[in-house]
């Protein structure tokens, strides 16, 4: 009896989760395709055809781990925008950011991915270098 109900307590909170994770997933995804809203706000009069958003939170653990990374390479490649969700609440609301870490990548003010959680320095520097002919 004892353990059925340790598998309630444990198993509900934990299906709970993974359920949230997978609408949050779910509902990024259905940004694809669809216009990138106006940036001039965090990027200025950018004349890049293809950006790399990061959008992240100062109190969110993975942001913190991956900011450093994505500092630096923001001094190299101009096309790569961090926004904090704190500062700009509603454009992150517009491009459907529900969870940071997210990355948005943007081509022909188009959003053509949305992934969430920390990605390596080389599939970031991938998204920002890739071809338009190869989206």
């Amino acid at each position: 009896m004892v353990n059925d109900v340790l598998v309630y307590l444990i198993g509900i909170p934990i299906t709970f989760l993974v359920i949230w994770q997978l609408i949050i997933l779910k509902r990024s995804k259905a940004c694809i395709g669809k216009q990138a809203p106006d940036t001039t706000e965090v990027d200025g009069n950018s004349r890049e055809n293809q950006k790399l958003y990061f959008f992240h939170s100062l109190h969110c653990g993975p942001c913190k781990r991956v900011k450093p990374l994505v500092k630096e390479l923001s001094q190299q490649y101009h096309n790569l925008i961090m926004i904090d969700v704190a500062e700009y609440p509603d454009l992150a609301r517009s491009f459907g950011v529900l969870a940071a870490p997210t990355f948005i990548q943007v081509i022909d003010n188009k959003i053509v991915s949305a992934n969430l959680g920390v990605q390596t320095e080389k599939w970031i520097r991938e998204k920002l270098t890739v071809e338009q002919t190869g989206r």
